[in-house]
C-alpha cells in the first residue's frame, strides 16, 4: 500500500492499514509490544504529511518479522516522503536505502547512491565452507600466503576470502581444495555488502 496524504477518518484508516494497525487501533499505545510501538511511531509522524522523515535505528530492537514490517513500511514511502534513517544495521540499510552517507567519529567518510558505493569499493571475495573444520582451518593458513589473497576472515561458520586477482581466484581455489584433501561444501563468488564497504572505510581512515 502506498502513503497517500488524505486527512479525516479515511485518512486514518489508511494510514493504520498502512502501518499494519488496524487491530489495535482502539489500543492505548503504553500497552503497545515492543513490534507495534515503532510502527505507530512512524504512523504518528506521517498524520501531518510531512515532505520529510527522520528514522533513528526504526528497526534495531525487532524480531525478524518485526524489522520486514518496518522495513516494508519505509519501503513503501519511496516517492510520497524522504526518509533519513539512522541505523547500525548496515543490511536494513542495503535493502532499503536509495543514497547512503557513512559517518565514524562524526565525521561523513563518504556519501554516494547505494549501487556506485557498492561498485566503487568492492573487493573481490569468495565464501567456502566445509564440514572438516580442521582441513579447512589449515588450507585457509596456506592461501593466507599466496600473493594475489588479501584477507581470509571467518564469517557465519564460512570463511571470506578477498582477493586482488579474481581471474587468479577462480583457476585456483578450487585446485588448492582438491590438493589440500578439502571437501567444500559450498564455493561462491560474493557481491559486496555495506558492511564490507564500511569497514573498508574506517579502516582506510584510521578510524577502526
Amino acid at each position: 500500500m502506498a502513503y497517500r496524504p488524505v486527512n479525516g477518518a479515511r485518512g486514518r484508516k489508511e494510514l493504520l492499514g498502512l502501518v499494519r494497525m488496524e487491530d489495535v487501533a482502539r489500543r492505548r499505545i503504553a500497552g503497545f509490544s515492543r513490534g507495534h510501538a515503532p510502527a505507530a511511531g512512524v504512523a504518528a509522524a506521517l498524520i501531518h504529511h510531512p515532505e520529510v522523515l527522520f528514522l533513528d535505528e526504526p528497526a534495531s530492537a525487532l524480531d525478524p518479522a518485526g524489522r520486514k514490517e518496518v522495513l516494508d513500511l519505509i519501503g513503501n514511502l519511496r516517492g510520497q516522503c524522504t526518509v533519513l534513517m539512522s541505523t547500525h544495521i548496515l543490511a536494513d540499510v542495503e535493502r532499503v536505502c536509495d543514497v547512503v552517507g557513512i559517518i565514524a567519529k562524526g565525521r561523513m567518510l563518504v556519501q554516494s547512491g547505494r549501487e556506485a558505493l557498492l561498485e566503487r569499493y568492492a573487493i573481490p571475495a569468495f565464501e567456502v565452507e566445509a564440514d572438516d573444520h580442521a582441513a579447512l582451518a589449515s588450507w585457509v593458513e596456506d592461501l593466507r600466503r599466496l600473493p594475489w589473497v588479501i584477507s581470509v576472515t571467518p564469517r557465519n561458520g564460512a570463511f571470506r576470502i578477498t582477493v586482488r586477482d579474481v581471474q587468479a581466484a577462480k583457476q585456483a581455489l578450487l585446485l588448492l581444495a582438491v590438493n589440500s584433501g578439502v571437501a567444500l561444501n559450498r564455493y561462491e563468488e560474493v557481491r559486496p555488502s555495506l558492511e564490507d564497504v564500511f569497514l573498508q572505510l574506517v579502516g582506510s581512515e584510521g578510524l577502526a
